[in-house]
């Protein structure tokens, strides 16, 4: 649904953006409550804060990144 409505490039951006939060979250409750790594977190809520953050600040962030690799 994300690439629907914010286009292919965005989905790109989402997911990467989703796995980032989601790990650095995940490595932070492991670390602080002593969970293992059988320790499920939803990923909904991490894909539609990347998917919101794609939204906001999608073409700033590409447009950075792109300009890095110059």
């Amino acid at each position: 649904m994300i690439g629907a409505f914010l286009g292919w490039k965005a989905v790109i951006l989402t997911i990467l953006l989703s796995s980032l939060v989601g790990s650095i979250t995940g490595i932070l409750i492991m670390v602080w409550k002593g969970k293992n790594f059988k320790y499920a977190i939803p990923f909904g809520l991490f894909l539609s804060l990347g998917g919101a953050i794609s939204l906001l600040y999608g073409e700033i962030l590409i447009g950075w990144y792109l300009y890095l690799n110059k």
